[in-house]
């Protein structure tokens, strides 16, 4: 043990060295660091969708990926409603057309993500969650990678809305 002690203060380079590995060692959490270099090696669709997609989104959209589920989060801009608001002027008809303009920016939103991510990569995304949000509403709009890869093959409007009533589930959300 003496000839182990008597190399090691020869040696006090090294011996700071072995030191501060050992401080690095101990801050630094193994666990989170090997999970996320995991994550970013397992072959998914979702990220690889959200490298094209992020190059066409407004920035007021926030993406992210859970394993192969995407979730886009849309805030609508206000002065899109405000003109709506004074435009009409009836309170009864006021709650509809809010409907309308926010679902109606919601199936556009789904357009979108379609046309701009890679089909190839879309329809092998199992879950997508869209929210759009503003301070009126919050609707949440749930699908399949598989039914939205077809949309951007659709022309005529009503067979769009068709499709979407079909493939997409709505829920409005409490604010």
């Amino acid at each position: 043990m003496r000839q182990v002690y008597l190399w090691m203060m020869n040696r006090p380079i090294l011996m700071v060295g072995v030191l501060f590995m050992a401080i690095f060692l101990y801050n630094i959490n193994l666990k989170k660091e090997f999970k996320d270099r995991q994550t970013i090696l397992e072959a998914h669709s979702c990220p690889a969708a959200l490298i094209q997609l992020n190059r066409h989104i407004p920035q007021s959209w926030k993406t992210q990926c859970d394993k192969n589920d995407m979730t886009v989060i849309i805030t609508l801009d206000e002065k899109v409603l405000e003109k709506i608001l004074k435009q009409n002027h009836d309170p009864k008809k006021l709650n509809e057309l809010i409907h309308a303009v926010h679902y109606r920016e919601l199936a556009n939103s789904l357009s979108h993500i379609a046309k701009n991510s890679p089909n190839y990569t879309l329809e092998r995304i199992g879950n997508i969650k869209v929210l759009l949000e503003t301070s009126k509403l919050k609707i949440g709009a749930y699908t399949h990678g598989q039914y939205l890869f077809k949309l951007p093959s659709l022309t005529d409007p009503t067979m769009i809305a068709e499709h979407l009533k079909a493939t997409v589930q709505i829920k409005e959300l409490s604010k």
